[in-house]
């Protein structure tokens, strides 16, 4: 090898995770509604995504179905559009990002307003973890504070 041979280096091949692409979509849930937010959010996403939903917690604690995880867009897509048919509620709130690795984290809360009247509201950090540039897992923890 002399002078003139260029030297190749090896770029770091995975997408970062897109915090504004996820931030976009809490504010189309702020401005249009949930089911507008979602369809952003799917977008974003595999379409072997897998979803673990604070809402399908919430709709299966009042007896509409258990939803442990979701699988895939079309499953996450019809969770939603049927339980606010059947006159679920979600309210959701972020109120900061941060990137972690692979993965975007979203601090804040969440509500769902039960047919009933009743709700279930509790603080969380949802984790959106990117791999290739799209999401393929989704999930939630209960945090002490948003």
């Amino acid at each position: 090898m002399d002078a003139r041979d260029k030297l190749t280096v090896a770029s770091e091949s995975a997408a970062r995770p897109d915090v504004a692409a996820v931030e976009r979509m809490y504010e189309t849930i702020a401005s249009a509604g949930v089911m507008p937010g979602i369809e952003e959010l799917l977008g974003l996403c595999h379409e072997d995504v897998e979803m673990r939903a604070y809402a399908a917690r919430a709709v299966a604690a009042a007896g509409a179905g258990e939803h442990e995880v979701l699988r895939g867009r079309d499953e996450i897509r019809a969770f939603f559009r049927d339980s606010t048919e059947v006159g679920f509620a979600v309210s959701i709130r972020a109120r900061g990002f941060e990137v972690e690795g692979d993965t975007v984290l979203a601090r804040g809360s969440i509500r769902v307003g039960r047919p009933d009247g009743s709700f279930a509201e509790t603080n969380v950090r949802w984790s959106f973890h990117f791999r290739d540039g799209l999401v393929d897992r989704i999930g939630w923890e209960q945090s002490a504070g948003a």
